[in-house]
Protein backbone atom coordinates (compact mmCIF):
# COMPACT_ATOMS: atom_id res chain seq x y z
CA UNK A 1 0.00 0.00 0.00
CA UNK A 2 0.85 3.32 -1.02
CA UNK A 3 1.82 5.89 2.00
CA UNK A 4 -0.97 8.41 2.12
CA UNK A 5 0.84 12.20 2.67
CA UNK A 6 -0.70 15.10 4.71
CA UNK A 7 -0.35 18.46 4.25
CA UNK A 8 1.67 20.30 7.34
CA UNK A 9 0.25 23.68 8.20
CA UNK A 10 3.00 25.09 10.93
CA UNK A 11 2.54 28.44 12.14
CA UNK A 12 5.45 30.77 11.85
CA UNK A 13 6.28 33.40 14.47
CA UNK A 14 8.30 36.36 14.02
CA UNK A 15 11.11 35.93 16.77
CA UNK A 16 14.13 33.98 15.68
CA UNK A 17 13.49 31.70 19.17
CA UNK A 18 10.12 30.52 18.31
CA UNK A 19 11.24 30.19 15.34
CA UNK A 20 14.00 27.81 16.58
CA UNK A 21 12.18 25.87 18.26
CA UNK A 22 9.43 24.91 15.85
CA UNK A 23 12.05 23.98 13.60
CA UNK A 24 13.72 21.60 16.62
CA UNK A 25 10.53 20.30 17.25
CA UNK A 26 9.70 19.33 13.86
CA UNK A 27 13.03 17.78 13.01
CA UNK A 28 12.05 15.43 16.19
CA UNK A 29 8.65 14.34 15.45
CA UNK A 30 9.92 13.71 11.52
CA UNK A 31 12.74 11.49 13.13
CA UNK A 32 10.46 9.64 15.12
CA UNK A 33 8.38 9.10 12.34
CA UNK A 34 10.90 7.84 9.48
CA UNK A 35 12.28 5.59 12.80
CA UNK A 36 9.54 3.20 12.07
CA UNK A 37 10.21 3.22 8.75
CA UNK A 38 10.38 5.10 4.96
CA UNK A 39 8.19 4.88 3.10
CA UNK A 40 7.39 8.71 1.40
CA UNK A 41 9.10 7.47 -1.58
CA UNK A 42 11.29 4.94 -3.41
CA UNK A 43 9.97 2.00 -1.96
CA UNK A 44 10.67 -1.65 -3.57
CA UNK A 45 8.38 -4.55 -3.55
CA UNK A 46 8.56 -6.98 -0.83
CA UNK A 47 7.66 -9.84 -2.75
CA UNK A 48 9.54 -12.75 -0.22
CA UNK A 49 6.85 -10.95 1.92
CA UNK A 50 4.09 -11.14 -0.14
CA UNK A 51 4.24 -14.72 -1.22
CA UNK A 52 5.45 -16.00 2.25
CA UNK A 53 2.15 -14.52 3.60
CA UNK A 54 0.17 -15.71 0.62
CA UNK A 55 1.32 -19.18 1.62
CA UNK A 56 0.95 -19.35 4.88
CA UNK A 57 -2.84 -18.61 5.07
CA UNK A 58 -3.26 -20.73 2.22
CA UNK A 59 -1.49 -23.88 3.95
CA UNK A 60 -3.45 -22.89 7.16
CA UNK A 61 -6.98 -22.21 5.26
CA UNK A 62 -6.49 -25.80 3.25
CA UNK A 63 -5.65 -27.25 6.68
CA UNK A 64 -8.85 -25.60 8.78
CA UNK A 65 -11.16 -27.02 5.82
CA UNK A 66 -10.07 -30.06 4.53
CA UNK A 67 -8.77 -31.22 7.93
CA UNK A 68 -12.88 -32.32 8.43
CA UNK A 69 -12.65 -34.96 5.79
CA UNK A 70 -9.55 -36.09 5.92
CA UNK A 71 -9.21 -36.14 9.56
CA UNK A 72 -7.10 -33.60 11.47
CA UNK A 73 -4.15 -36.56 11.83
CA UNK A 74 -4.02 -36.92 8.58
CA UNK A 75 -0.26 -36.71 7.08
CA UNK A 76 -1.96 -34.14 4.59
CA UNK A 77 -3.04 -31.91 7.39
CA UNK A 78 -0.24 -32.32 9.74
CA UNK A 79 1.76 -31.06 6.85
CA UNK A 80 -0.35 -28.17 5.76
CA UNK A 81 -0.31 -26.85 9.36
CA UNK A 82 3.39 -27.11 9.95
CA UNK A 83 3.83 -25.12 6.74
CA UNK A 84 1.62 -22.64 7.61
CA UNK A 85 3.70 -22.01 10.96
CA UNK A 86 7.17 -22.34 9.46
CA UNK A 87 6.02 -19.65 6.58
CA UNK A 88 4.43 -17.21 9.28
CA UNK A 89 8.11 -17.34 10.94
CA UNK A 90 9.24 -16.67 7.20
CA UNK A 91 7.22 -13.66 6.96
CA UNK A 92 8.37 -12.36 10.81
CA UNK A 93 11.76 -12.84 10.05
CA UNK A 94 11.58 -11.18 6.51
CA UNK A 95 9.72 -8.24 8.02
CA UNK A 96 12.02 -7.45 10.74
CA UNK A 97 15.10 -7.64 8.75
CA UNK A 98 14.34 -5.69 5.43
CA UNK A 99 14.45 -2.18 5.00
CA UNK A 100 11.02 -2.03 2.76
CA UNK A 101 8.67 -4.19 4.84
CA UNK A 102 5.46 -4.89 3.26
CA UNK A 103 4.20 -4.97 7.21
CA UNK A 104 6.28 -3.13 9.30
CA UNK A 105 6.32 -4.86 12.97
CA UNK A 106 7.04 -1.43 14.58
CA UNK A 107 3.46 -0.38 14.18
CA UNK A 108 2.14 -2.82 16.31
CA UNK A 109 4.49 -1.41 19.22
CA UNK A 110 1.00 0.89 19.53
CA UNK A 111 -1.21 -0.67 21.79
CA UNK A 112 -4.13 0.77 20.33
CA UNK A 113 -3.89 -0.36 16.72
CA UNK A 114 -3.01 -3.79 17.98
CA UNK A 115 -6.20 -4.14 19.48
CA UNK A 116 -8.58 -2.61 16.69
CA UNK A 117 -6.74 -5.19 14.76
CA UNK A 118 -7.67 -7.98 17.04
CA UNK A 119 -11.31 -7.05 17.28
CA UNK A 120 -11.57 -6.83 13.45
CA UNK A 121 -10.19 -9.83 13.32
CA UNK A 122 -13.25 -11.52 15.58
CA UNK A 123 -15.81 -9.08 14.57
CA UNK A 124 -15.54 -10.61 10.93
CA UNK A 125 -14.92 -13.77 12.01
CA UNK A 126 -18.32 -13.47 13.52
CA UNK A 127 -19.84 -11.77 11.14
CA UNK A 128 -19.02 -14.49 7.95
CA UNK A 129 -18.89 -16.95 10.29
CA UNK A 130 -22.07 -16.13 11.69
CA UNK A 131 -23.55 -15.80 8.02
CA UNK A 132 -22.41 -18.98 6.90
CA UNK A 133 -23.88 -21.09 9.70
CA UNK A 134 -27.47 -19.15 9.88
CA UNK A 135 -27.52 -19.81 6.03
CA UNK A 136 -27.32 -23.52 6.60
CA UNK A 137 -29.69 -23.59 9.40
CA UNK A 138 -32.85 -22.05 8.02
CA UNK A 139 -32.02 -24.01 4.45
CA UNK A 140 -31.53 -27.20 5.43
CA UNK A 141 -32.95 -27.71 9.11
CA UNK A 142 -36.66 -25.15 8.73
CA UNK A 143 -35.96 -26.03 5.05
CA UNK A 144 -36.48 -22.39 3.80
CA UNK A 145 -35.85 -21.67 0.23
CA UNK A 146 -32.75 -19.47 -0.81
CA UNK A 147 -35.03 -15.99 -1.55
CA UNK A 148 -36.72 -16.94 1.89
CA UNK A 149 -33.55 -17.23 3.97
CA UNK A 150 -32.07 -14.04 2.53
CA UNK A 151 -35.62 -12.43 3.44
CA UNK A 152 -35.25 -14.14 7.32
CA UNK A 153 -31.50 -12.70 7.40
CA UNK A 154 -32.93 -8.43 7.14
CA UNK A 155 -33.39 -7.93 10.82
CA UNK A 156 -29.59 -8.31 11.08
CA UNK A 157 -28.94 -6.17 7.94
CA UNK A 158 -31.09 -3.33 8.92
CA UNK A 159 -30.14 -3.18 12.29
CA UNK A 160 -26.38 -3.12 10.69
CA UNK A 161 -27.56 0.12 8.55
CA UNK A 162 -28.97 1.35 11.42
CA UNK A 163 -26.03 1.03 14.14
CA UNK A 164 -23.48 2.46 11.41
CA UNK A 165 -25.96 5.44 10.91
CA UNK A 166 -25.58 6.65 14.46
CA UNK A 167 -22.07 5.16 15.35
CA UNK A 168 -20.42 8.79 14.22
CA UNK A 169 -23.18 10.72 16.62
CA UNK A 170 -21.91 7.81 19.43
CA UNK A 171 -18.26 8.03 19.30
CA UNK A 172 -18.52 11.80 19.27
CA UNK A 173 -20.75 11.58 22.54
CA UNK A 174 -19.24 8.24 24.27
CA UNK A 175 -16.10 7.69 22.71
CA UNK A 176 -14.38 5.10 20.54
CA UNK A 177 -13.59 2.52 23.09
CA UNK A 178 -17.05 2.14 24.37
CA UNK A 179 -18.41 2.35 21.22
CA UNK A 180 -16.43 -0.76 20.47
CA UNK A 181 -17.41 -2.37 23.85
CA UNK A 182 -20.89 -1.88 23.49
CA UNK A 183 -21.11 -3.40 20.21
CA UNK A 184 -19.30 -6.30 20.89
CA UNK A 185 -20.91 -6.98 24.13
CA UNK A 186 -24.56 -7.06 22.05
CA UNK A 187 -22.90 -8.99 19.66
CA UNK A 188 -21.89 -11.95 22.11
CA UNK A 189 -25.71 -11.97 24.23
CA UNK A 190 -26.75 -12.48 20.39
CA UNK A 191 -24.32 -15.32 19.51
CA UNK A 192 -25.00 -16.80 22.98
CA UNK A 193 -29.11 -16.24 22.59
CA UNK A 194 -28.62 -18.82 19.03
CA UNK A 195 -27.88 -21.41 21.39
CA UNK A 196 -31.46 -21.33 21.92
CA UNK A 197 -32.36 -21.91 18.95
CA UNK A 198 -33.78 -25.17 17.29
CA UNK A 199 -35.90 -25.81 14.42
CA UNK A 200 -39.25 -26.00 16.52
CA UNK A 201 -38.28 -21.90 17.44
CA UNK A 202 -40.59 -18.86 16.53
CA UNK A 203 -38.85 -16.65 14.07
CA UNK A 204 -40.03 -13.92 15.96
CA UNK A 205 -37.42 -14.73 18.69
CA UNK A 206 -34.74 -15.45 16.19
CA UNK A 207 -35.50 -12.30 14.43
CA UNK A 208 -34.83 -10.25 17.20
CA UNK A 209 -31.46 -12.50 18.35
CA UNK A 210 -30.32 -11.27 14.36
CA UNK A 211 -31.25 -7.88 15.12
CA UNK A 212 -29.22 -7.42 18.28
CA UNK A 213 -26.19 -9.84 16.61
CA UNK A 214 -25.92 -7.69 13.21
CA UNK A 215 -26.46 -4.45 15.10
CA UNK A 216 -23.80 -5.02 17.53
CA UNK A 217 -21.13 -6.57 14.73
CA UNK A 218 -22.04 -3.09 12.53
CA UNK A 219 -21.43 -0.84 15.86
CA UNK A 220 -17.64 -1.98 15.83
CA UNK A 221 -16.71 -1.89 12.47
CA UNK A 222 -16.54 2.01 11.79
CA UNK A 223 -15.15 2.73 15.87
CA UNK A 224 -12.22 0.17 15.10
CA UNK A 225 -11.62 1.65 11.93
CA UNK A 226 -11.19 4.95 13.99
CA UNK A 227 -9.01 3.18 16.60
CA UNK A 228 -6.60 1.74 14.46
CA UNK A 229 -6.01 4.54 11.89
CA UNK A 230 -5.30 7.15 14.06
CA UNK A 231 -2.90 5.63 16.34
CA UNK A 232 -0.93 5.22 13.19
CA UNK A 233 1.69 7.56 12.58
CA UNK A 234 0.78 9.65 9.44
CA UNK A 235 2.88 8.52 6.46
CA UNK A 236 1.89 4.77 7.61
CA UNK A 237 -1.88 5.62 7.76
CA UNK A 238 -2.07 3.72 4.24
CA UNK A 239 0.16 0.56 5.27
CA UNK A 240 -2.66 0.66 8.38
CA UNK A 241 -5.80 1.03 6.74
CA UNK A 242 -4.44 -2.14 4.83
CA UNK A 243 -3.36 -4.14 7.76
CA UNK A 244 -7.07 -3.66 8.94
CA UNK A 245 -8.37 -4.63 5.52
CA UNK A 246 -6.19 -7.83 5.85
CA UNK A 247 -6.88 -8.82 9.81
CA UNK A 248 -10.67 -8.86 8.76
CA UNK A 249 -10.06 -11.13 5.34
CA UNK A 250 -8.23 -13.34 7.35
CA UNK A 251 -11.09 -13.52 10.49
CA UNK A 252 -13.16 -13.97 7.80
CA UNK A 253 -11.69 -17.06 6.04
CA UNK A 254 -10.81 -18.85 9.22
CA UNK A 255 -14.27 -17.94 10.63
CA UNK A 256 -15.63 -19.83 7.76
CA UNK A 257 -13.20 -22.56 8.05
CA UNK A 258 -13.20 -23.51 11.86
CA UNK A 259 -17.26 -22.47 12.06
CA UNK A 260 -17.80 -24.85 8.31
CA UNK A 261 -16.21 -27.85 9.94
CA UNK A 262 -18.36 -28.03 13.27
CA UNK A 263 -21.81 -27.62 10.84
CA UNK A 264 -20.50 -30.10 8.08
CA UNK A 265 -22.03 -33.32 10.07
CA UNK A 266 -26.03 -33.76 9.27
CA UNK A 267 -26.58 -35.74 11.64
CA UNK A 268 -25.60 -33.42 14.42
CA UNK A 269 -26.15 -29.74 12.76
CA UNK A 270 -27.43 -28.40 15.94
CA UNK A 271 -25.11 -29.31 18.47
CA UNK A 272 -22.16 -27.93 15.40
CA UNK A 273 -24.59 -24.75 15.24
CA UNK A 274 -24.88 -23.72 19.04
CA UNK A 275 -21.26 -24.76 19.37
CA UNK A 276 -20.46 -22.53 16.48
CA UNK A 277 -22.00 -19.59 18.37
CA UNK A 278 -20.33 -20.49 21.66
CA UNK A 279 -17.25 -19.75 19.96
CA UNK A 280 -18.30 -17.03 17.97
CA UNK A 281 -19.29 -14.95 21.24
CA UNK A 282 -16.10 -16.59 23.42
CA UNK A 283 -13.72 -14.93 20.91
CA UNK A 284 -16.23 -11.77 20.88
CA UNK A 285 -15.61 -11.60 24.54
CA UNK A 286 -12.02 -11.46 23.64
CA UNK A 287 -11.97 -8.78 21.94
CA UNK A 288 -13.51 -6.94 24.47
CA UNK A 289 -11.12 -7.60 26.27
CA UNK A 290 -8.58 -6.57 24.53
CA UNK A 291 -10.34 -3.21 23.66
CA UNK A 292 -10.97 -2.67 27.34
CA UNK A 293 -7.41 -3.33 28.72
CA UNK A 294 -5.50 -2.08 25.59
CA UNK A 295 -7.74 1.10 23.79
CA UNK A 296 -7.57 4.82 25.92
CA UNK A 297 -10.21 5.71 28.21
CA UNK A 298 -9.93 9.40 26.60
CA UNK A 299 -9.14 10.02 23.24
CA UNK A 300 -8.55 13.57 22.24
CA UNK A 301 -9.08 13.10 18.92
CA UNK A 302 -12.21 13.53 17.08
CA UNK A 303 -14.13 10.70 15.43
CA UNK A 304 -13.79 10.89 12.02
CA UNK A 305 -16.38 8.16 10.18
CA UNK A 306 -19.70 10.39 9.96
CA UNK A 307 -23.09 9.01 10.31
CA UNK A 308 -23.13 8.17 6.42
CA UNK A 309 -20.63 5.61 7.10
CA UNK A 310 -22.29 2.29 6.49
CA UNK A 311 -19.57 -0.33 5.53
CA UNK A 312 -15.86 -0.28 7.17
CA UNK A 313 -14.13 -0.07 3.82
CA UNK A 314 -15.70 3.48 3.33
CA UNK A 315 -14.91 4.49 6.49
CA UNK A 316 -11.05 3.18 5.79
CA UNK A 317 -10.84 5.66 3.11
CA UNK A 318 -12.27 8.04 4.59
CA UNK A 319 -10.00 7.97 7.56
CA UNK A 320 -7.22 8.06 5.10
CA UNK A 321 -8.29 11.15 3.24
CA UNK A 322 -8.48 12.86 6.49
CA UNK A 323 -5.95 11.69 8.88
CA UNK A 324 -5.04 14.47 11.19
CA UNK A 325 -1.89 15.72 10.82
CA UNK A 326 -0.97 16.20 13.95
CA UNK A 327 -0.51 12.66 14.78
CA UNK A 328 2.97 11.12 15.66
CA UNK A 329 4.17 7.81 16.35
CA UNK A 330 3.17 7.19 20.56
Amino acid sequence: HDPISTNKNTDGDTTSGNLSWLLHDDSRRHHRECRIGRYQGGRSLDLPGQVASVLALGMLTFALIEGNSLGSTSPLIIAAYTASILFFLLLLLREKTTSHPMLPLALFREKTFSAANVVALFQTFTFMGFLFVMSLFLQQEKHYSPSLTGLALLPAFASAILATSLSGRLMASLGTKKVIIIGLLLSALGCFGIVLVDTQTNYVFLACLLFVLGGGLALVLPAMTEAAISHAPKAQSGIASGMLNVSRQVGGVIGVAILGTLVGNQQTFLWGMHTAFVVCGGVLILGLVSAWVFMPEHDRRQPKCGNSITSGDACLLEQSDRINSEITVR
